[in-house]
């Protein structure tokens, strides 16, 4: 197998994490409660992979009682400009700070030496 190029490495890891999240998406907004009981309407928008980031972050905004998001990989890289999971993890961080419940759920590997969990853990003590 050939060696892949560092572009395509991060492109390969940003699609699996938009593939992850986009699953974890729907699945929120088509799976009704077992308590719940009467009709619900949701609205579901199939967004192309680009469209994703700029559609979550819109939606984290405009949060008004709980999130619930899944990730495998959830790293966020200190610049000076944010990456997108970090600014992600800023707008999770901010509504928090406005009152809506935030459940993040990361991923853990039983391999004590995978960086999975080094980056999972550092994004989760942020969050």
């Amino acid at each position: 197998m050939p060696a892949m190029s560092r572009e395509s490495f991060k492109a390969s890891r940003l699609f699996a994490f938009l593939s992850i999240a986009t699953t974890v998406a729907l699945l929120l907004c088509t799976v009704s409660p077992a308590f719940a009981s009467g009709t619900h309407k949701a609205n579901v928008t199939l967004l192309k992979n680009r469209e994703y980031p700029d559609a979550l972050l819109k939606n984290i905004r405009e949060a008004r009682k709980s999130l619930l998001l899944a990730y495998y990989l959830f790293k966020t890289t200190p610049t000076s400009t944010l990456n997108q999971p970090g600014r992600i993890a800023e707008e999770l961080a901010k509504a928090r700070h406005r009152g809506v419940a935030v459940t993040v759920i990361l991923e853990v590997s039983d391999d004590p030496d995978d960086p999975l969990n080094l980056e999972n853990r550092k994004t989760g003590a942020f969050l």
